[in-house]
């Protein structure tokens, strides 16, 4: 069972150390997507100060499962969504799982999540970018239910962009 809870100021560190393990894991892999030194700890503290960064544990060990964000537009989904009604999404960033628990359905947990917080928050749709060129993680995403809207160009790097709706509704 996942336990996911709001981060406070002392689990900046081992967020931190998650997101960079996971690029370590995809640069291992020859996947150009994350760099080790591109996170920095005051960023993972200004998720956290402004309530949207999100740690997860396995509730029977206390195991460190992942992190992730849930939030508001920020200037890079304002660049990567233009012409999306901004206000009618939450957005979820860096997304990581701890490696040694990959293919425990962790991620979809995470997930289920994240549409629940999402639609308790009145909003329709959750919203993610990934790297276009990794295939791997633009398959995962379509198998979560996520729908493709298309690909942007941004900072020297191709993002694939997908959402979801958090309700169905019949009208």
């Amino acid at each position: 069972m996942l336990h996911i809870r709001r981060a406070e100021p002392a689990d900046a560190d081992r967020i931190l150390a998650g997101l960079q393990e996971a690029a370590r894991w995809l640069q291992g892999k020859g996947i150009d997507q994350w760099r080790p030194e591109r996170f920095e700890r005051k960023e993972v503290c200004s998720k956290i100060e402004q309530g949207v960064q999100y740690i997860t544990y396995l509730k029977k060990e206390g195991t460190w499962a992942g992190s992730f964000s849930v939030h508001p537009p920020d200037d890079l989904d304002r660049l990567l969504w233009p012409d999306a009604g901004m206000q009618s999404a939450l957005y979820l960033h860096r997304f990581t799982v701890n490696r040694s628990l990959l293919g425990q359905g962790i991620g979809k947990q995470i997930v289920a999540w994240a549409l629940a917080h999402t639609a308790a928050s009145g909003i329709p749709k959750l919203r993610l970018d990934c790297m276009g060129d990794n295939p791997g993680l633009n398959a995962y995403y379509t198998r979560l239910g996520f729908i493709f809207q298309g690909r942007k160009e941004a900072k020297g790097w191709t993002a694939n962009l997908y959402e979801i709706e958090t309700v169905n509704s019949c009208t």
